[in-house]
């Protein structure tokens, strides 16, 4: 709870039927030119249904909107840097 109470400038979730499916967030760690995506997670579920790009599509046109963004990097897991490395 410590870094989504205090390190994460921006989380987003996908809700279907009132459940969260997914969540996401982005972060600049102190530098405005430096954006990080971090903490990719989808319900195994729902997984192969497009959503995951969906989610990181929607933080990297986010992240895009920041004046000064020079740098965008992924922060991820041994569990998600397949599909992370395929969309980028």
């Amino acid at each position: 709870m410590y870094y989504l109470d205090h390190e994460i400038e921006y989380y987003f979730v996908i809700e279907l039927n009132n459940m969260v499916i997914g969540c996401g967030g982005i972060n600049f760690s102190g530098d405005p030119a430096h954006g990080k995506i971090s903490w990719d997670i989808l319900h195994p579920d729902y997984q192969g249904q497009s959503l995951g790009t969906l989610l990181l599509n929607y933080r990297i046109e986010k992240l895009k909107k920041f004046p000064g963004l020079k740098t965008i990097t992924v922060r991820t897991s041994q569990l998600s840097y397949k599909f992370t490395r395929k969309m980028l």
